[in-house]
């Protein structure tokens, strides 16, 4: 399993957005060092070129903005598993709730005793 952070995967879309290190950078709150780092630990980690070297800045491959894509359907996913589990927590679901039936795993996964 890969271990990527959610906040590379939002720096990325950013600079894929952003079309540069630097205005993704002020975007997100970061150094240019600290994006440009988060990107090529991300090439590494995939093992892939994302982007190009153009003059003084960057030019995004198709990779990238493939990736980016996908990145924005992961972000949405996961902030929907946080609303679920916020919305349990405060609505007091009972154990084998299992709220939006199934989502990605269309049914397949069956309810685990969380201990309560």
């Amino acid at each position: 399993m890969i271990d990527i952070e959610l906040r590379v995967l939002a720096t990325l879309i950013a600079v894929v957005e952003c079309g540069s290190i630097a205005a993704a950078a002020r975007r997100r709150g970061y150094s240019s060092g600290a994006v440009s780092r988060q990107m090529s630990w991300l090439q590494r980690r995939l093992g892939v070129r994302i982007f190009e070297p153009d003059g003084r800045s960057i030019r995004c491959t198709s990779t990238a903005v493939a990736l980016a894509t996908q990145a924005e359907r992961v972000l949405a996913e996961f902030n929907e598993f946080e609303q679920i589990g916020r919305s349990a927590s405060l609505t007091g679901r009972r154990r084998g709730d299992v709220p939006g039936g199934g989502g990605v795993f269309g049914g397949v996964v069956g309810v685990v005793d969380d201990g309560s």
